[in-house]
């Protein structure tokens, strides 16, 4: 983002092929894109999404409009492929899996 502090995906290229990158941004203030990268390995296709949300000390809003993004990005690759492989990592600044973002919006 605009103040240096990105995400990043590190992975061993002898292992897997990128075959696609991509930023989703989310559309608040001061806060990472979701990075996405499509990998391939022989036949088999892997999605991963590293986040990293706002903190605790932003709204819950905030946080919730980034599930949105993410969610919405996910039903896409579900819609073509119901059973794809995908990892969602990262930091989503939540405690509980019970939280509005992760719960609700996620």
């Amino acid at each position: 983002d605009e103040r240096g502090i990105d995400v990043a995906i590190v992975y061993d290229a002898k292992a897997l092929k990128l075959a696609q990158e991509k930023k989703h941004p989310v559309t608040i203030q001061t806060t990472r894109d979701i990075l996405e990268a499509k990998f391939t390995w022989g036949s088999d296709v892997l999605y991963v999404f590293m986040n990293h949300w706002q903190s605790l000390n932003n709204p819950e809003t905030d946080r919730i409009a980034a599930a949105k993004v993410l969610r919405t990005r996910l039903d896409e690759i579900l819609k073509g492929d119901a059973a794809a492989d995908i990892v969602c990592m990262g930091d989503f600044n939540e405690k509980l899996p019970t939280d509005p973002a992760i719960k609700d919006a996620l």
